[in-house]
């Protein structure tokens, strides 16, 4: 087993995960060899397909970079075009920002997370979102 594999974190089920969560910040690279086009936004399609939470509340808070959960609930759900990766991006209270959350198909557990800024990303103008 190479050394990167030690690092997934076994989620049991598909449906419910029961295993101890150990959550572990993705470095930039490490998220972007999860990344392929083209991905499918499947958050309609009967998912989210593992429960998030508890790998959410392992999540140290700095790691959230100063920004605070909106919903543990994703706001979209992206599946890689070989099935293997499932992005869980979880919003903030600052709208385009999100905890993305990474599932492996393949070794069945979480990969890890990354903070996704799509307003640095893209330019775009940050605006912070009322709390409801």
């Amino acid at each position: 087993m190479a050394s990167g594999d030690l690092a997934r974190v076994e989620i049991g089920t598909k449906t419910r995960g029961t295993a101890i969560m150990a959550a572990r910040l993705l470095s930039q690279a490490e998220y972007e060899a999860t990344l392929a086009a083209p991905t499918m936004n499947i958050r309609n399609d009967g998912g989210p397909f593992v429960d998030v939470e508890p790998y959410l509340k392992e999540v140290p808070s700095a790691d959230w970079r100063g920004h605070e959960m909106r919903s543990a609930i994703p706001d979209y759900v992206y599946l890689s075009p070989d099935k293997r990766y499932e992005h869980y991006l979880i919003p903030t209270t600052t709208a385009d920002i999100y905890m993305v959350i990474v599932a492996d198909n393949v070794w069945q557990g979480f990969f890890g997370h990354r903070l996704l800024n799509l307003n640095d990303l893209y330019g775009l103008k940050s605006r912070v979102e009322t709390k409801s």
